[in-house]
Formats: C-alpha cells, structure tokens, sequence
C-alpha cells in the first residue's frame, strides 16, 4: 500500500509516516468510524490541492516564459 501511495504523488511531494499509517488503516482496517472518514476526505482534499496547485504553478511558469 505504502508503494502505491508513492507512485500516486509526484516525486517531489512526501507523505508523512502518520499519513500512510492511516491511510492503510482506513483501506485494511475492519472497524471505520465517521472520523476516519472525515479525516480520509480531508487529506484526499488536500492531496488533490497539492497537486492541482504544482499543475497551476508548473502552467503558469510555462507561459511565462514561453510568451514573453
């Protein structure tokens, strides 16, 4: 699971050992509450902002060097 979260993110961006653990937990784990949802949401939430916010960067530098 630890391999798959890995090769999800870019290379540049690391999770914590906190963050995985959990993570595998909520997918293995038998016993979910409405907490571990939230929490799960939220850090997928965040995971996708981290990502959209590299694309927008990366957009960003593009045309900036590109059109000017």
């Amino acid at each position: 699971m630890t391999k798959i979260i890995k090769e999800m993110l870019p290379q540049d961006v690391r999770v914590a050992r906190d963050t995985q653990d959990l993570l595998i937990e909520c997918c293995v784990g038998q016993n979910f509450t409405i907490y571990d949802y939230f929490i799960l949401t939220i850090l997928c939430l965040f995971i996708e902002f981290i990502i959209l916010f590299q694309c927008f960067i990366y957009v960003n530098l593009l045309r900036f060097f590109f059109l000017f």
